[in-house]
């Protein structure tokens, strides 16, 4: 019992010391909930966060995912706005935006936010695939190849 209580005064005096370090785990387990589609349990923990820190990016955009599959598209909106404003090169940010956009049916909106994506991030393989997706939506089916065949090379074994 007594080392208990040891352990978690320890726990606690370096929580204090390192603010972040809470957050970082909160972070960490909203993400484990989101994957695991629990998401509102997710939705609870990046609220945390976003208590303690209001310009948690991850916290924003990991809240605004789970808005997005909850289909609360304005609120995700509002959300990735945000981080966007703050950092127009968040990979995770811009993706989303072009999802929303997909997801509105406006093709050329998200073609454009995914082209900026690829630009920040050439090397994600998400990026590419997501855009190769919209363009040949668009008719654009030898573009799109381009892309899908970006991707694979990315996603390759040995790379």
């Amino acid at each position: 019992m007594r080392m208990k209580a040891l352990r978690f005064a320890i726990l606690f005096a370096l929580l204090a010391r390192v603010p972040g370090a809470y957050a970082a785990a909160t972070i960490e387990e909203a993400d484990f909930a989101f994957q695991n589609q629990k998401m509102e349990q997710a939705i609870q923990l990046y609220q945390r966060v976003l208590q303690g820190d209001p310009q948690a990016l991850e916290a924003k955009v990991g809240l605004a995912y789970c808005y997005y599959v909850k289909r609360q598209y304005p609120r995700a909106t509002a959300l990735v706005n945000e981080v966007l404003a703050t950092n127009s090169t968040h990979i995770r940010g811009l993706l989303l935006r072009a999802r929303l956009y997909t997801q509105s049916g406006n093709l050329e909106t998200a073609k454009l936010a995914l082209q900026q994506a690829a630009e920040v991030a050439p090397n994600n393989a998400e990026v590419h695939t997501a855009l190769g997706n919209v363009l040949y939506s668009l008719g654009d089916a030898k573009e799109a190849d381009v892309h899908y065949n970006t991707a694979r090379s990315l996603v390759r074994p040995g790379r």
